[in-house]
């Protein structure tokens, strides 16, 4: 079966790391973000988001702990499930998506979304653990 047409407008990129004495630098967004750049805490065994934009495509660069992002296409059901440490994954706008910490840690999300955000533009849509 093909994957519907948003799960296969994914991006999914290694993070560029710099890691020396001082610490790490992430690229996180090495392309020009044309909306807004955003940190996302989750508590151990929690999750944020359960929600898609219509208009707006977002960039989820897992910084701290072992994020899990979960993605479905709402009009098919289909969905898949994304590690996001060390990557970064770009949700097309359309895609519903969720991100999951694990039970034993916080995780610490960096996301870009490519318009300003616009509460009119949120649908929630609920999705299930990994």
């Amino acid at each position: 079966m093909a994957p519907s047409e948003l799960l296969a407008s994914m991006s999914i990129e290694p993070l560029e790391m710099y890691v020396d004495g001082r610490g790490t630098l992430y690229k996180a967004f090495p392309h020009a973000v044309g909306g807004e750049v955003y940190l996302i805490s989750i508590e151990p065994g929690l999750a944020r988001g359960h929600h898609f934009h219509a208009e707006r495509g977002e960039w989820f660069v897992g910084i701290q702990g072992n994020p899990i992002l979960v993605v479905a296409d709402p009009a098919t059901a289909e969905r898949r499930v994304f590690p996001l440490a060390g990557r970064r994954v770009w949700v097309p706008a359309g895609l519903a998506h969720a991100i999951f910490a694990p039970p034993d840690e916080a995780c610490l999300v960096a996301a870009a979304m490519q318009l300003p955000h616009h509460p009119d533009d949120v649908f929630r849509h609920r999705l299930e653990a990994p």
